[in-house]
């Protein structure tokens, strides 16, 4: 009887998992980790990306990463090419790379 249960059990967990799990990184109500944020930084000052940055007011940013100023700052180039912003580590929420 435990063996039939098992059998029967197992695959309603592979299809719980399939349904309700899922990546908490894609999910944009979650906020990232200060590491995750200093590398996607980073990444986009390396490569000349486009970034989105949410910040925890719910506001957001598109633009590039031009350089690095200190360990937690960087200098943002607004996407329309007119406003340079310097943003500190602590206050993105979230960022993501186009």
């Amino acid at each position: 009887m435990i063996n039939l249960a098992t059998k029967i059990k197992s695959p309603f967990k592979k299809l719980y998992r399939h349904l309700f799990y899922y990546d908490l990184d894609k999910i944009s109500i979650y906020s990232q980790i200060d590491g995750k944020i200093l590398a996607y930084l980073s990444l986009a000052l390396l490569h000349h990306a486009f970034v989105l940055i949410t910040y925890p007011n719910g506001e957001s940013e598109i633009g590039k990463i031009t350089k690095r100023i200190s360990s937690s700052k960087f200098l943002l180039k607004s996407s329309d090419n007119k406003i340079l912003k310097i943003i500190s580590l602590k206050d993105i929420y979230r960022i993501d790379i186009a």
